[in-house]
């Protein structure tokens, strides 16, 4: 007897971008054109959320993605490329894990400044 088959939701959407808010950083890999635009279009902008980039050497990222980078800070810069799996998990912690906590703990102090007055 075959396993049972678990349904799909039709739309992740929403689990995502909840995923997302609740993250401390996201590991995204911007080679996939299909969604990866998309998504991080929709939750870029709205989420103070360190976005680590991946990309398997020989892919090309999606053409816009240097505008995110651009635009907005917590996109880290530079892209980490890996050319295999094995790679990746082996440069995982100073490569991509590291540089996205120390943009949290930048973030975080961020938005806990006071608001400044300059009485004059």
């Amino acid at each position: 007897m075959p396993p049972p088959v678990a349904t799909v939701p039709t739309s992740w959407r929403p689990s995502r971008f909840g995923l997302a808010s609740l993250s401390k950083f996201v590991i995204v890999d911007i080679a996939n054109p299909r969604s990866a635009p998309l998504e991080l279009q929709a939750t870029v902008p709205d989420y103070l959320v360190p976005f680590s980039p991946i990309l398997q050497q020989g892919e090309q990222p999606f053409s816009m993605f240097v505008d995110l980078q651009n635009k907005y800070d917590w996109v880290l810069q530079p892209v980490v490329g890996y050319p295999s799996v094995d790679r990746l998990i082996e440069v995982l912690e100073d490569k991509v894990i590291r540089p996205a906590e120390a943009k949290f703990n930048e973030l975080l102090a961020r938005r806990t400044n006071q608001l400044r007055v300059e009485n004059v």
